[in-house]
């Protein structure tokens, strides 16, 4: 193969064994679906929000869109400038440059798969605040979300904190 040369995506069955599992700080986070898994380059990845708790903060992306279907539970989501809460079985459209914001108001775990195109590399994004997180040692919630908002920046993804929703302040630790 050459350096121009695209490998062939193999067709596979990913269990719940397989999925990769991302210690994300903010939320549980699973990878199914790579970039390079699919010629679409897309990832797939599993979401899993606790009770009363934080998900994304307000940002915007540039480079991609999003697309949530909410398996458990209900999650809340920040669209522009309204807030509305998606039940199980809801699919939630986040075009880029719309900013957006996730968290789970009720007192239930939610889980939901996302989509997140890739005309980027923000699939590693994830993986990249981790290791940012572990290489300073850090353990205060507020100091990771300064590094979510900095790794962010060098992903096309931009943190508008003071952008929060007053409703959403309390999931964040802002109240």
């Amino acid at each position: 193969m050459t350096d121009t040369q695209t490998p062939t995506p193999t067709p596979k069955i990913v269990t719940q064994d397989d999925k990769r599992i991302i210690p994300f700080p903010l939320h549980g986070l699973s990878q199914l679906v790579h970039g390079a898994d699919l010629a679409a380059n897309f990832s797939l990845f599993d979401v899993d929000f606790a009770p009363s708790a934080p998900g994304a903060p307000p940002h915007t992306h540039a480079h991609e869109d999003e697309v949530y279907y909410i398996l458990e539970g209900e999650v809340t989501f920040m669209l522009g400038d309204r807030v509305e809460t998606a039940p199980a079985g809801s699919t939630v459209i986040l075009p880029r440059g719309i900013l957006h914001a996730t968290w789970n108001e009720s007192d239930q775990p939610a889980r939901a798969l996302t989509i997140v195109s890739q005309d980027s590399r923000f699939e590693f994004f994830f993986d990249d605040v981790v290791k940012r997180i572990r290489a300073r040692g850090l353990t205060d919630p507020m100091e990771m979300g300064a590094v979510v908002a900095e790794a962010g920046a060098d992903y096309g993804c931009i943190v508008d904190m003071g952008a929060m929703p007053e409703r959403a302040k309390p999931f964040f630790g802002m109240a």
